[in-house]
């Protein structure tokens, strides 16, 4: 197959949408799996523009629905590759086409809920995070963050932010997380709970020391789950 002739279709008809229900009835008759039982969320994301194709001339190989936030991150809710395409390198193909897609829309992450143990290992592969946060009735989440991000350091450079994933700190605790912090530098952006506390420190000496959820967010810091610090003003 040329894989070049395979285009995400983000604005899917009636009579494509017909085609995907075709093929996963026939799954489910022939192979007893699919997606044909959540044929109404399908529906639903067709009609609210949530619903993307993987498609050329000769067919439809792919498709993925996906969950919209007041916050500026989605998460991947259903994937399948037809059954007659699939363990040939479309899937992977699709998946970055889809990422791209999200990336270019203007959100900052994309999340994965309540997977299976077959696709925990999928999305490992594909580089996504896992994280043990509670958040939509389940308690851990996978994420890729959809832009660039300050990563964190086993340095302990003079401007730092320093980050515990507990609301106290005990004497000689090491923080789980440590970030070089300057202006100019890419945001922080990690999944938090807002009672985690920090420290920030400045020539090396503590100018501010709090849990997360006394930062002012009028700033915008959280997006969800998700903290986000950019050129914020700690003092």
């Amino acid at each position: 197959m040329d894989f070049t002739t395979l285009k995400l279709n983000i604005h899917p008809t009636e009579n494509q949408l017909e085609m995907v229900r075709n093929w996963l009835l026939q799954e489910d008759e022939n192979r007893n799996e699919g997606y044909i039982c959540e044929w109404n969320q399908i529906t639903t994301a067709f009609h609210e523009h949530r619903l993307l194709l993987f498609q050329n001339q000769d067919g439809i190989y792919g498709f993925v629905t996906w969950e919209k936030y007041p916050m500026p991150y989605v998460s991947i809710s259903r994937m399948e590759i037809h059954p007659e395409f699939r363990k040939q390198g479309i899937g992977d193909l699709f998946f970055w086409k889809s990422i791209d897609f999200f990336r270019l829309s203007g959100f900052v992450a994309v999340i994965l809920l309540n997977l299976s143990e077959e696709n925990e290992k999928l999305a490992k592969k594909m580089d996504f995070k896992e994280i043990h946060l509670p958040i939509e009735n389940t308690e851990k989440f996978f994420f890729m963050p959809l832009i660039a991000t300050n990563e964190p350091t086993k340095e302990h450079p003079k401007n730092r932010f320093e980050l515990w994933k507990s609301s106290e700190i005990a004497e000689n605790q090491a923080p789980h997380y440590v970030w070089e912090y300057e202006h100019g530098h890419f945001p922080i952006f990690l999944p938090c709970d807002k009672n985690w506390r920090f420290q920030l420190i400045k020539e090396n000496i503590t100018v501010r020391s709090a849990r997360l959820a006394d930062l002012d967010t009028n700033d915008d810091l959280f997006f969800g789950p998700f903290l986000f610090i950019e050129g914020y003003d700690f003092e």
